[in-house]
């Protein structure tokens, strides 16, 4: 299992197109609320936390072994957050075959703007930097093609179709081979 390192965490890992991003700063409490109460407009509004259990996701956000890190611009402002391991997985999906899964989440008002790019592609060169040849894996809802042309810009190949076993919502896994 791939572990962030300390040697990492230090070496802020910035870059971006138009910007930088600092991403390994682990989710703290002030920045879990503020994800709590993102609102997404339909058909993304699937992605809304459910309010009534906040209590629950904080816990969630907050336990280091949930692996949540903060996307922050160069102001320290919140644009998002990432996760891998196990909470980047949906039930229902299988992930056989050793990969880094990931997760990440922008704020409403940066979706939608053609920069989404920039955040997965910097997320994926801090993973390749820190931890050679593991590939990598991304689920994403099956309605959301517009997340999924974003990953597979950044090489990512679809590898298996499935129905959320919670909520019977269709979901598709992308992999990306690394070296």
């Amino acid at each position: 299992m791939f572990e962030l390192r300390k040697q990492d965490a230090r070496d802020l890992m910035k870059i971006g197109k138009q910007g930088m991003f600092s991403l390994t700063d682990p989710v703290d409490e002030l920045c879990a609320r503020l994800i709590l109460g993102w609102r997404y407009d339909p058909p993304y509004d699937v992605y809304d936390l459910n309010v009534d259990r906040s209590d629950r996701a904080l816990v969630f956000f907050l336990n280091p072994k949930s692996n949540y890190f903060t996307i922050k611009d160069t102001k320290g402002g919140l644009d998002g957050y990432w996760c891998f391991g196990k909470s980047a997985r949906v039930v229902g999906g299988s992930y056989w075959g050793r990969a880094i899964d990931l997760g990440l989440g922008i704020r409403p008002d940066l979706t939608g703007r053609g920069i989404g790019f920039q955040y997965v592609e910097a997320v994926v060169e801090f993973l390749t930097r820190s931890c050679t040849k593991v590939p990598l894996r991304v689920t994403i809802a099956s309605f959301n093609r517009r997340a999924q042309r974003v990953w597979e810009r950044a090489d990512f190949r679809l590898v298996q179709r499935f129905f959320c076993r919670s909520d019977d919502m269709p979901y598709v896994i992308l992999r990306r081979e690394i070296g």
